[in-house]
């Protein structure tokens, strides 16, 4: 017998006959029999299965608490099951190949110990109890770290009574727990990242229901209301900062209005440029409730450069700024105007389709969900909204800089090479190391790197280079990359 087979034979006596109490004796044989547990166990899935998400109006203010209240209970329970049926399995399939006989059956051991529970089979390496009960407590610790602690005594306690007694040997019952945390943090792995439905949930909110908050501008600036109606009749308020002879059009994103555009809006004035914040369906200044994504928003900033042309502002003199939605909106817009060329267009962070964007960002199961949740309508739009397919009806005129961060996971930087190779005087500007754009939150954004970004931005508006791509790193040192080939196709058919 080599040293650890004697090192487990020992452990497992010393368990089960010196530590031997009448307390221990009634105590772990119940907690060893599974059917004493459905009661908790069916107790603890209801409460997570009527959880879910809370309303978020109850939760914390800030901190841990808030994360954990954002946690969907659903997906807890769901992560639980899978965790403990994959336990279960691949404990098995080790117990079936080993054949390693229980200390009960084991003619050699079975006299010098004490059996205190009924088993079945005669399998013993690992412990399936001990692999399940780890499984359930790591994703439980995993998702909610304050059950970490009692998850981890619960799986100590099951283990430690399958050695007492006396159907198990200690290392069944440590391979069993490694079974079982492996298979804990690789279903949680899957399932609470891959599998997560609340930014599915979110992004179809959106098209359900808008943001009700009363319009507001940036807090940077001297902002008046700026009126005008979108091209199928709605009245809209803008805001407009009074600067220079140009204006800047600023198109907010799908998750964020106006009030989020402070930064760009701060940006633009630095620079003498007047600046214009465009409302869109489903967002505050706008009324119709819901948004389209992109396709009719358009109709809207159109509208928008109307009342401008309509107050004596030049076409030539009008730049739009659009951000992620409403980039692809001053695209599409851009290249259907027909009063005469724009000074240009910057797309930070254009989507080439808005479903070719969520599976780049949530992935294939993610987007059919996604699909399925948001309505009809504004799916079937979505699908036939392509900005690059507006670009070949651009005029020769207009310049369009795409700008993409190079680490996008939204609209990732091929997005936006296929859009400015697509153009007539097409170009990129990438920025290092940066990400989708979220205004909403601009500590999240590199002012600098954006500001360098803005500069060679304005002078490819202001002498296009066509198929030029520039590379802004985070420090804002710009250096050329190789230049775009022309692919219009390419950008038609969404990056595929």
């Amino acid at each position: 017998m080599g040293f650890l087979q004697s090192l487990d034979l020992w452990l497992l006596l010393f368990l089960n006959r010196r530590i031997e109490c009448g307390l221990l004796d009634a105590v772990m044989p119940w907690i060893s029999r599974p059917v004493n547990w459905i009661p908790f166990l069916a107790l603890l899935g209801a409460a997570l299965l009527l959880w879910g998400r809370p309303p978020a109006a109850l939760a914390p203010p800030f901190g841990a608490g808030l994360r954990l209240w954002a946690r969907d209970s659903r997906l807890v329970l769901l992560s639980m099951l899978l965790a403990v049926g994959a336990s279960d399995i691949a404990a098995n399939a080790v117990k079936h190949s080993v054949r390693r006989q229980r200390p009960c059956r084991d003619p050699d051991v079975m006299e010098q110990i004490v059996q205190r529970a009924e088993v079945h089979g005669n399998r013993s390496f690992p412990s399936s109890h001990a692999a399940n009960s780890a499984a359930l407590a790591t994703v439980a610790g995993l998702a909610y770290p304050p059950l970490a602690v009692p998850g981890a005594i619960f799986s100590a306690l099951v283990g430690a009574s399958r050695v007492y007694n006396g159907v198990h040997y200690p290392f069944d019952v440590a391979a069993g727990w490694l079974v079982g945390m492996m298979a804990g943090a690789g279903v949680w792995a899957l399932v609470g990242k891959k599998l997560s439905v609340r930014e599915v949930v979110a992004y179809a909110r959106r098209f359900r229901r808008g943001d009700r908050d009363p319009s507001a501008p940036p807090r940077q600036g001297v902002w008046e209301p700026f009126g005008f109606r979108s091209l199928d009749g709605w009245g809209v308020e803008g805001w407009l900062s009074r600067g220079g002879r140009q204006v800047a059009v600023l198109c907010h994103g799908l998750h964020n209005g106006t009030s989020s555009m402070g930064v760009p809006a701060e940006a633009f004035s630095a620079r003498g440029f007047s600046v214009l914040l465009v409302p869109f369906r489903g967002h505050s200044g706008h009324p119709l409730p819901r948004t389209t994504g992109g396709p009719d928003e358009a109709m809207d900033l159109s509208g928008a450069l109307m009342a401008l042309l309509d107050s004596g502002i030049g076409g030539g003199d009008i730049l739009i700024y659009g951000s992620s939605m409403g980039a692809a909106v001053a695209v599409k817009t851009a290249c259907l105007l027909s009063t005469g060329p724009l000074m240009g267009v910057i797309a930070h962070g254009c989507y080439t389709g808005f479903f070719d964007s969520a599976r780049s960002k949530l992935g294939a199961w993610r987007t059919a969900v996604l699909r399925a949740l948001m309505p009809r309508p504004a799916r079937r739009s979505l699908d036939a909204f392509r900005p690059g397919d507006y670009l070949a009806q651009a005029s020769p005129g207009i310049p369009f800089v795409f700008v993409c961060g190079s680490r996008d996971t939204v609209t990732p930087p091929d997005m936006s090479r296929r859009l400015a190779s697509a153009a007539p005087l097409g170009s990129a500007v990438i920025l290092g190391g940066s990400g989708h754009p979220k205004w909403g939150d601009p500590s999240r954004e590199n002012r600098l790197q954006f500001e360098k970004a803005l500069d060679q931005a304005l002078g490819l508006i202001r002498e296009p280079v066509p198929g030029r791509m520039l590379f802004v790193d985070e420090d804002g040192a710009v250096r050329d990359v190789p230049r775009l080939t022309p692919d219009a196709a390419g950008a038609g058919k969404g990056g595929r």
